[in-house]
């Protein structure tokens, strides 16, 4: 039979592990908390301003 080593199941997670995890919860409530409140409206007055396509073709072969 095999053993569960220190880094397997049912040990506690590592500090690093936790501090990611709780930078990634704090940077999705900021997030929210800017689209909620308004404060994204600049970013989609800067999205939504007028974008020129010019499509470039090759000359065809000789």
């Amino acid at each position: 039979m095999t053993s569960i080593t220190a880094r397997g199941i049912g040990g506690p997670p590592p500090k690093r592990r936790i501090a990611g995890l709780v930078g990634v919860i704090v940077f999705h409530a900021l997030l929210i908390y800017a689209l909620v409140s308004g404060l994204a409206q600049g970013v989609v007055k800067v999205i939504q301003q007028k974008v020129e396509v010019a499509v470039i073709s090759e000359p065809p072969p000789p």
